[in-house]
């Protein structure tokens, strides 16, 4: 397949025009936030160099204040880092302008074919169509679903076909959006200093892997349904899987789904609408298995992903678990919300969603309306003439994960089992009241920054737990987590656990309002700059 037919598939009149706008107009709204952002870092840059501008000619230093003794070559020096910062990331904004526009050139180019031979089926590259009779199930069975919903169509079902490569083609530059290449390099190496990944993990490759392994014989992707080339819409089970897919598709009509997964402002965001969307339309395809009455043949048709499951249950843990999330502890929070009021329930979730991860794993949370996550703010500017690698969010469900490795790890040495491979897939026991789990349990709120250094990063990261309690089982599988991973001993009282060794110092501090900051440091100056940062001052 060549580079420039990555959707690999010939539109026609089955996809359908308002599909294509749709899209297209998804992408576009994309590229106008990237277009903003852009002006934003150029903005910040230019006011930083005025700044600068006016220190040369004499001006009152603006960041100095009264009677400041900063000499003014430091804030130079200081103000000259925050503008490298900023051009990199204003280069890298330009760069996902650049691939966004192309995007919206290949739509705009399959729409000018999809309108220039009408009324022709939806086509692979291999020439296949769909039949009449299979036209008319596929009718059906979109009836079917909107009638299970409760939702009507606003438009058309915009539908193609491909093959598995092209649908893992299409995910992983769906994942483009959110950040890009440089972007996902820097967001796997801070989520390697927090201990989630090693560091050579490809983690957008490995998501793309993850989310392919977890279809059916269709996925709705872009605006529109993909339905396997080798599938059949005479196939029961393929069907069932497209009318998971389906109800998507209606949510995104009704409640435009699509757009707040774009907004959404950390991963632990994202799996928590993702959980509201896939547990929502799995409801829909259980309800949908027992009234299939439709012509179906005895075989199952539809193709299996190339993820074998020795493959899968050997993916990287963390990446594994946060994106099959969705369709374990998805199912079982929107029938909590359905218990309320139906289907009323779930579209009024969807109007006020749920934020967090916490929600999901506590549904309870989330039904009785009282859970307020806590707005953390850590200064993420540059740091000893250090630009941050990465800066973020992190949830219940990423401390419960890195957790569940460390008591795994820690059973595999207990049973002597050198080189044990990757944790097992989590069961749904394991996030209710295991060591690991209670630790996670009580999360109220966690921000974190990551510096770069020679001999391993330095990470500054605070949390918020709901009580005491909470904090001090955080603290307790923290130290064991740390420790195995730097070969550390932790010392000194319940405020202050420290540990030191090979240049390397790390530091969990309690405060009284159950509030956890972490210090892993790769040197005692970075250590202490991180300190001050963070607004705490240590014993030596």
């Amino acid at each position: 397949m060549n580079p420039g037919a990555t959707l690999a598939v010939l539109i026609g009149a089955g996809l359908g025009l308002a599909g294509f706008l749709n899209t297209t107009k998804r992408v576009n709204e994309v590229r106008a936030n990237f277009e903003k952002r852009e002006q934003d870092w150029e903005k910040e840059r230019n006011d930083l160099q005025a700044q600068i501008d006016g220190m040369a000619f004499g001006d009152a230093d603006p960041g100095a204040g009264a009677g400041s003794s900063a000499p003014g070559d430091a804030r130079e020096a200081q103000l000259l880092d925050q503008i490298g910062f900023l051009e990199e990331q204003l280069q890298l904004t330009r760069e996902e302008n650049k691939r966004l526009f192309d995007r919206i050139d290949s739509l705009e180019l399959a729409l000018r074919r999809a309108g220039s031979e009408p009324g022709k089926a939806a086509m692979t590259e291999e020439g296949g169509e769909i039949s009449p009779a299979d036209a008319e199930i596929r009718g059906k069975v979109e009836k079917l679903v909107a009638s299970i919903r409760k939702l009507s169509w606003k438009e058309a079902v915009p539908h193609a076909t491909a093959d598995w490569p092209t649908v893992r083609e299409r995910i992983e530059s769906a994942l483009s959006p959110r950040w890009s290449d440089e972007e996902w390099k820097r967001k796997t190496r801070g989520f390697s200093a927090l201990g989630f990944v090693k560091p050579e993990v490809a983690f957008r490759k490995e998501a793309a892997n993850i989310l392919t392994a977890q279809l059916g014989a269709s996925v709705f992707l872009d605006g529109e349904l993909l339905f396997n080339v080798d599938a059949s819409w005479r196939g029961i089970y393929d069907r069932a899987s497209a009318s998971l897919e389906l109800s998507q598709v209606l949510q995104d009509q009704h409640f435009n789904i699509s757009a707040k997964l774009a907004e959404a402002k950390s991963l632990d965001e994202v799996i928590a609408l993702q959980s509201l969307s896939i547990g929502d339309a799995a409801q829909v395809k259980l309800r949908y298995m027992l009234q299939d009455n439709f012509p179906t043949d005895d075989e199952m048709r539809q193709s299996l992903t190339n993820l074998s499951r020795q493959r899968f249950d050997q993916s990287p843990a963390f990446v594994r678990e946060m994106f099959i999330f969705p369709y374990t502890a998805g199912m079982k929070f929107s029938q909590k919300v359905f218990e309320v009021d139906g289907w009323k329930s779930l579209d009024a979730a969807f109007v006020n969603p749920p934020r967090t991860t916490a929600e999901i794993l506590h549904p309870e949370l989330y039904v009785e309306g009282d859970f307020q996550a806590v707005e953390i703010s850590l200064d993420a500017s540059p740091l000893r003439g250090g630009i941050a690698v990465d800066a973020g969010t992190a949830g219940e469900l990423a401390i419960a994960i890195l957790f569940q490795q460390t008591e795994f790890a820690e059973r595999m040495e207990e049973l002597e089992i050198e080189d044990p491979g990757e944790m097992p897939v989590l069961q749904d026991k394991d996030f209710q009241g295991t060591e690991a789990s209670d630790a996670a349990a009580g999360w109220r709120g966690y921000r974190y920054v990551v510096f770069p250094g020679e001999s391993g990063d330095h990470v500054l990261w605070k949390t918020r737990w709901e009580t005491a309690g909470d904090a001090r089982e955080f603290v307790s599988l923290a130290e064991r987590t740390l420790a195995r991973r730097h070969g550390l001993e932790f010392e000194g009282g319940a405020e202050n656990r420290i540990a030191s060794g090979d240049g390397r110092r790390v530091t969990l501090h309690t405060n009284a309002d159950a509030g956890v900051t972490l210090i892993d440091a790769g040197d005692a100056d970075w250590h202490e700059a991180l300190a001050e940062r963070a607004g705490l001052l240590l014993p030596q």
